[in-house]
Protein backbone atom coordinates (compact mmCIF):
# COMPACT_ATOMS: atom_id res chain seq x y z
CA UNK A 1 0.00 0.00 0.00
CA UNK A 2 2.99 2.57 0.66
CA UNK A 3 4.30 1.90 -2.87
CA UNK A 4 0.84 2.41 -4.06
CA UNK A 5 0.56 5.90 -2.29
CA UNK A 6 3.92 7.17 -3.58
CA UNK A 7 3.37 6.50 -7.16
CA UNK A 8 0.02 8.21 -6.86
CA UNK A 9 1.11 11.38 -5.34
CA UNK A 10 4.24 11.10 -7.84
CA UNK A 11 1.53 10.80 -10.78
CA UNK A 12 -0.06 13.59 -9.37
CA UNK A 13 3.07 16.12 -9.23
CA UNK A 14 4.14 14.73 -12.73
CA UNK A 15 0.74 15.04 -14.20
CA UNK A 16 0.05 18.78 -13.10
CA UNK A 17 3.20 20.38 -13.99
CA UNK A 18 3.26 22.81 -17.07
CA UNK A 19 5.72 24.85 -18.39
CA UNK A 20 4.68 28.59 -18.81
CA UNK A 21 6.63 30.74 -21.00
CA UNK A 22 7.66 34.66 -20.08
CA UNK A 23 8.69 37.31 -22.46
CA UNK A 24 10.96 39.44 -20.38
CA UNK A 25 10.84 42.61 -22.05
CA UNK A 26 14.36 44.19 -22.23
CA UNK A 27 15.52 45.98 -19.55
CA UNK A 28 16.79 49.34 -20.08
CA UNK A 29 19.55 49.95 -17.70
CA UNK A 30 20.80 53.18 -15.89
CA UNK A 31 23.10 54.40 -13.52
CA UNK A 32 21.96 53.63 -9.81
CA UNK A 33 22.73 55.26 -6.68
CA UNK A 34 23.12 54.53 -3.37
CA UNK A 35 24.17 57.39 -0.64
CA UNK A 36 22.50 57.64 2.74
CA UNK A 37 24.93 60.11 4.22
CA UNK A 38 25.22 61.38 7.63
CA UNK A 39 25.79 65.09 8.96
CA UNK A 40 29.61 65.08 10.58
CA UNK A 41 30.71 62.90 7.81
CA UNK A 42 31.94 62.51 4.03
CA UNK A 43 29.49 61.23 1.49
CA UNK A 44 30.34 58.14 0.43
CA UNK A 45 28.03 56.95 -2.96
CA UNK A 46 28.23 53.56 -4.79
CA UNK A 47 27.54 54.12 -8.29
CA UNK A 48 26.32 50.92 -10.81
CA UNK A 49 24.49 50.07 -13.38
CA UNK A 50 20.84 48.90 -12.54
CA UNK A 51 19.77 45.11 -14.06
CA UNK A 52 16.75 43.38 -15.48
CA UNK A 53 15.25 40.05 -13.32
CA UNK A 54 17.00 37.82 -15.03
CA UNK A 55 20.10 39.37 -15.73
CA UNK A 56 23.61 39.20 -13.57
CA UNK A 57 24.50 41.22 -10.28
CA UNK A 58 25.10 44.74 -11.42
CA UNK A 59 29.02 46.06 -11.95
CA UNK A 60 30.12 48.72 -9.84
CA UNK A 61 30.82 52.06 -11.92
CA UNK A 62 34.60 53.02 -11.36
CA UNK A 63 34.70 55.98 -13.65
CA UNK A 64 32.47 58.87 -13.89
CA UNK A 65 32.98 62.72 -13.09
CA UNK A 66 30.68 63.72 -9.82
CA UNK A 67 30.94 67.36 -8.76
CA UNK A 68 29.29 68.06 -5.66
CA UNK A 69 27.30 71.23 -4.67
CA UNK A 70 26.57 72.81 -1.25
CA UNK A 71 23.25 75.58 -1.42
CA UNK A 72 24.21 75.82 -4.86
CA UNK A 73 28.04 76.20 -4.19
CA UNK A 74 30.31 74.21 -5.86
CA UNK A 75 32.54 72.26 -3.00
CA UNK A 76 34.22 69.62 -4.01
CA UNK A 77 34.84 66.68 -6.65
CA UNK A 78 34.31 62.84 -5.71
CA UNK A 79 37.05 60.37 -6.12
CA UNK A 80 36.92 56.62 -6.17
CA UNK A 81 37.95 55.00 -3.55
CA UNK A 82 37.34 51.07 -3.64
CA UNK A 83 34.45 50.24 -4.63
CA UNK A 84 32.88 53.98 -4.14
CA UNK A 85 33.04 57.54 -4.34
CA UNK A 86 33.77 59.88 -1.24
CA UNK A 87 33.74 63.49 -0.69
CA UNK A 88 36.87 65.31 0.74
CA UNK A 89 34.40 67.69 2.20
CA UNK A 90 32.06 66.31 5.63
CA UNK A 91 28.19 67.43 5.22
CA UNK A 92 27.23 69.85 7.74
CA UNK A 93 23.68 70.06 9.15
CA UNK A 94 20.70 72.38 7.82
CA UNK A 95 22.63 72.54 4.01
CA UNK A 96 20.99 71.58 0.78
CA UNK A 97 23.17 69.09 -0.79
CA UNK A 98 23.48 68.12 -4.70
CA UNK A 99 25.19 66.48 -7.57
CA UNK A 100 26.19 66.22 -10.78
CA UNK A 101 27.59 62.99 -12.42
CA UNK A 102 28.79 62.27 -15.97
CA UNK A 103 29.39 58.31 -16.72
CA UNK A 104 31.91 57.55 -19.92
CA UNK A 105 28.34 56.24 -21.06
CA UNK A 106 27.59 60.32 -21.44
CA UNK A 107 25.06 59.57 -19.07
CA UNK A 108 24.11 62.51 -16.44
CA UNK A 109 22.36 61.81 -13.24
CA UNK A 110 21.56 64.85 -10.14
CA UNK A 111 19.71 64.84 -7.04
CA UNK A 112 19.60 66.55 -4.17
CA UNK A 113 18.50 66.80 -0.55
CA UNK A 114 18.53 69.05 2.41
CA UNK A 115 20.45 67.78 5.67
CA UNK A 116 18.07 68.13 8.90
CA UNK A 117 19.53 69.24 12.52
CA UNK A 118 19.87 66.92 14.86
CA UNK A 119 17.14 65.76 16.97
CA UNK A 120 16.45 66.44 20.81
CA UNK A 121 16.30 63.02 22.74
CA UNK A 122 15.81 62.89 26.45
CA UNK A 123 15.17 60.91 29.67
CA UNK A 124 16.71 57.68 27.64
CA UNK A 125 16.07 54.57 30.23
CA UNK A 126 16.09 50.82 29.84
CA UNK A 127 14.07 48.43 32.31
CA UNK A 128 12.70 45.00 32.74
CA UNK A 129 9.53 44.11 31.00
CA UNK A 130 6.55 41.22 30.56
CA UNK A 131 4.87 42.47 27.36
CA UNK A 132 3.60 40.48 25.08
CA UNK A 133 3.26 41.42 21.73
CA UNK A 134 0.15 40.31 19.04
CA UNK A 135 0.81 37.31 18.71
CA UNK A 136 1.72 35.86 22.23
CA UNK A 137 5.48 36.06 22.15
CA UNK A 138 7.13 38.06 25.59
CA UNK A 139 9.66 40.59 25.23
CA UNK A 140 11.86 41.05 28.42
CA UNK A 141 12.93 44.61 27.93
CA UNK A 142 11.61 48.51 27.67
CA UNK A 143 13.12 51.33 26.13
CA UNK A 144 11.71 54.82 26.77
CA UNK A 145 12.79 57.61 25.38
CA UNK A 146 11.58 61.39 25.05
CA UNK A 147 11.62 63.56 21.62
CA UNK A 148 11.09 67.22 21.77
CA UNK A 149 10.11 68.37 18.12
CA UNK A 150 10.73 72.09 17.77
CA UNK A 151 10.14 72.36 14.49
CA UNK A 152 6.48 73.58 12.86
CA UNK A 153 7.60 71.82 9.14
CA UNK A 154 7.36 67.76 8.74
CA UNK A 155 9.96 66.47 10.54
CA UNK A 156 11.46 62.71 9.96
CA UNK A 157 13.18 60.05 12.03
CA UNK A 158 14.60 57.18 12.74
CA UNK A 159 15.49 54.24 15.90
CA UNK A 160 18.29 52.25 15.67
CA UNK A 161 19.10 49.89 18.79
CA UNK A 162 22.34 47.81 18.96
CA UNK A 163 23.13 45.41 22.21
CA UNK A 164 26.77 45.61 22.73
CA UNK A 165 27.75 42.93 24.88
CA UNK A 166 30.34 39.94 25.93
CA UNK A 167 29.10 37.08 24.61
CA UNK A 168 30.66 34.39 27.31
CA UNK A 169 29.50 31.35 25.55
CA UNK A 170 31.86 32.61 22.29
CA UNK A 171 34.55 34.76 24.52
CA UNK A 172 34.23 37.95 22.34
CA UNK A 173 32.49 41.33 22.60
CA UNK A 174 29.73 41.41 20.32
CA UNK A 175 27.33 44.50 18.39
CA UNK A 176 24.15 42.99 17.99
CA UNK A 177 21.73 44.76 16.07
CA UNK A 178 17.87 45.00 17.59
CA UNK A 179 16.26 42.67 14.96
CA UNK A 180 12.67 42.52 16.29
CA UNK A 181 10.33 45.74 17.58
CA UNK A 182 7.74 46.00 19.30
CA UNK A 183 5.41 48.94 20.28
CA UNK A 184 1.61 49.90 21.24
CA UNK A 185 2.60 53.82 20.53
CA UNK A 186 0.27 54.86 18.38
CA UNK A 187 3.18 57.19 16.43
CA UNK A 188 4.92 54.53 15.62
CA UNK A 189 1.40 51.83 14.64
CA UNK A 190 0.45 54.82 12.10
CA UNK A 191 3.69 53.47 10.41
CA UNK A 192 2.56 50.35 9.60
CA UNK A 193 5.79 49.36 9.17
CA UNK A 194 6.27 46.70 12.46
CA UNK A 195 4.55 43.98 10.08
CA UNK A 196 7.46 44.22 7.97
CA UNK A 197 9.94 43.32 10.65
CA UNK A 198 11.92 46.43 9.81
CA UNK A 199 15.85 46.38 11.50
CA UNK A 200 14.98 50.13 12.56
CA UNK A 201 12.24 51.82 13.47
CA UNK A 202 10.91 55.20 10.86
CA UNK A 203 8.23 57.23 11.90
CA UNK A 204 6.87 61.20 11.45
CA UNK A 205 5.75 63.67 13.73
CA UNK A 206 2.13 64.13 11.67
CA UNK A 207 1.14 63.02 15.17
CA UNK A 208 3.35 65.21 17.71
CA UNK A 209 4.30 68.13 15.33
CA UNK A 210 5.86 71.01 17.68
CA UNK A 211 5.43 68.68 20.73
CA UNK A 212 7.55 66.70 23.62
CA UNK A 213 6.58 63.08 23.49
CA UNK A 214 7.37 59.77 25.32
CA UNK A 215 8.12 56.72 23.05
CA UNK A 216 8.28 53.00 25.07
CA UNK A 217 9.88 50.62 22.39
CA UNK A 218 10.05 46.90 23.93
CA UNK A 219 12.49 44.11 22.88
CA UNK A 220 14.43 41.12 23.95
CA UNK A 221 17.74 41.56 26.17
CA UNK A 222 20.75 39.16 24.31
CA UNK A 223 21.04 35.71 25.38
CA UNK A 224 22.18 31.91 24.01
CA UNK A 225 20.74 28.75 24.27
CA UNK A 226 22.89 26.53 24.80
CA UNK A 227 21.16 23.38 24.89
CA UNK A 228 20.51 23.00 28.36
CA UNK A 229 20.34 26.77 28.94
CA UNK A 230 19.20 30.26 28.24
CA UNK A 231 22.65 32.65 29.41
CA UNK A 232 21.45 35.80 29.49
CA UNK A 233 23.79 38.80 29.43
CA UNK A 234 24.79 41.99 30.60
CA UNK A 235 24.99 44.64 28.12
CA UNK A 236 25.12 48.58 26.75
CA UNK A 237 22.30 49.36 24.77
CA UNK A 238 23.42 52.06 22.01
CA UNK A 239 20.73 54.04 20.88
CA UNK A 240 21.06 56.21 17.87
CA UNK A 241 18.43 58.59 16.94
CA UNK A 242 18.58 60.25 13.53
CA UNK A 243 16.48 62.83 11.66
CA UNK A 244 16.11 61.96 8.60
CA UNK A 245 15.32 63.81 5.57
CA UNK A 246 11.90 62.95 3.61
CA UNK A 247 13.29 61.41 0.87
CA UNK A 248 15.12 58.93 3.18
CA UNK A 249 11.98 58.02 5.03
CA UNK A 250 9.90 57.58 1.93
CA UNK A 251 13.29 55.40 1.07
CA UNK A 252 13.24 53.26 4.39
CA UNK A 253 10.05 52.56 4.28
CA UNK A 254 9.53 51.30 0.72
CA UNK A 255 12.99 49.19 1.12
CA UNK A 256 11.74 47.02 4.47
CA UNK A 257 8.29 46.38 2.26
CA UNK A 258 10.37 45.17 -0.33
CA UNK A 259 12.71 42.95 1.65
CA UNK A 260 10.14 41.30 3.21
CA UNK A 261 8.47 40.41 0.16
CA UNK A 262 11.85 39.15 -1.24
CA UNK A 263 10.97 36.33 1.29
CA UNK A 264 8.44 33.45 0.50
CA UNK A 265 7.62 30.18 1.56
CA UNK A 266 4.98 26.96 0.67
CA UNK A 267 1.84 28.56 1.80
CA UNK A 268 2.14 32.36 1.18
CA UNK A 269 4.97 32.10 -1.82
CA UNK A 270 6.35 35.33 -2.81
CA UNK A 271 5.03 38.94 -1.95
CA UNK A 272 3.92 41.45 -4.85
CA UNK A 273 6.67 43.40 -6.43
CA UNK A 274 7.53 46.90 -4.55
CA UNK A 275 7.77 49.99 -6.60
CA UNK A 276 11.46 51.31 -4.26
CA UNK A 277 11.19 55.33 -4.12
CA UNK A 278 13.87 56.98 -6.29
CA UNK A 279 14.91 60.81 -5.76
CA UNK A 280 17.60 60.56 -9.07
CA UNK A 281 17.12 62.08 -11.56
CA UNK A 282 18.33 60.17 -14.96
CA UNK A 283 18.59 56.88 -12.92
CA UNK A 284 17.63 55.06 -9.85
CA UNK A 285 18.30 54.94 -6.20
CA UNK A 286 18.91 57.35 -3.56
CA UNK A 287 20.54 60.03 -2.38
CA UNK A 288 19.37 60.98 1.52
CA UNK A 289 20.85 63.34 4.18
CA UNK A 290 20.38 62.05 7.92
CA UNK A 291 21.68 63.79 11.53
CA UNK A 292 22.29 61.16 14.32
CA UNK A 293 22.86 61.75 18.27
CA UNK A 294 23.53 58.41 20.20
CA UNK A 295 22.90 57.58 23.87
CA UNK A 296 23.78 54.36 25.43
CA UNK A 297 22.19 53.10 28.34
CA UNK A 298 23.92 50.00 30.65
CA UNK A 299 21.61 47.28 32.04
Amino acid sequence: MKYLLISFFLFLFVGCSKVIEIDFSEHNSKPTVNALFEEGKTIKMVLSKSVGIVDDIPSVIATADIYLFCDGIPVDTLFFNGNKFESHETVISNANYSFIAFTQESEQITSFDLVPTPPIISDVAISESTISDREGFQLNQKLSFTINDTSAESNYYELVLIKHYYDEFYQDFVNDNVAYYYTQNPIIENENILQYYPESLIFSDNLFNESIVNIDVYYNRPEIDTGSENINFDYTLIVLLRSVSENYYRYKKTLYQHWYNQDSDIWDGTGEPIQMYSNITGGYGIFAAYSEVRREVNN
